[in-house]
């Protein structure tokens, strides 16, 4: 994504159209339908991100889900997520947090105050620039795995980057 936050884009693409929209509503419209979309879906943590989270469990570390979208949007995902992979986190962030939006720091900032955890103890995983430059300002090491919408945007420099094999490039971190 080449901007985070969805009425952000919204807003963003209506400014280069030269129309005035009412970004936040639209927003409001697209989240329920991706939400109703994701219920009726048979969502599933993209390849070795199951394999990721049992190396970091059985391993005595503590795990986040660092996003600052809608808190709907991450109650589904979790209820997908502990239905078919039993995966459990230690802190979870979402909007309802009221912290800026990715690329601002603070939602990484937040997790780490609530994991009790200094940036070199910890490694933030992103799919996207913004990701990677608030885990970077938040000071933590990064891995790059980009999903199928950062694909086609530039993504900044990371620690580590992940083509197919996120367990392999997590081991050696």
């Amino acid at each position: 994504l080449a901007v985070s936050g969805g009425a952000k884009r919204v807003l963003a693409t209506a400014r280069q159209r030269g129309e005035d929209v009412d970004a936040e509503g639209i927003h409001a419209t697209k989240s329920e339908i991706f939400q109703n979309l994701l219920k009726s879906s048979r969502l599933a943590p993209r390849a070795g991100v199951t394999k990721v989270m049992t190396y970091a469990r059985n391993g005595g570390y503590k795990i986040g889900f660092v996003t600052s979208t809608e808190a709907a949007t991450v109650r589904i995902i979790l209820k997908m997520m502990d239905r078919d992979h039993g995966q459990s986190f230690d802190t979870i962030t979402s909007r309802h947090l009221g912290l800026c939006d990715k690329p601002d720091p603070a939602v990484y900032k937040f997790a780490l105050d609530e994991l009790g955890l200094n940036p070199e103890a910890a490694v933030a995983i992103e799919d996207n620039s913004d990701g990677i430059r608030a885990a970077q300002e938040a000071h933590l090491r990064t891995i790059v795995f980009p999903g199928e919408y950062a694909l086609n945007t530039s993504v900044v420099e990371s620690d580590a980057q992940v083509g197919h094999d996120l367990y392999a490039i997590v081991q050696k971190m």
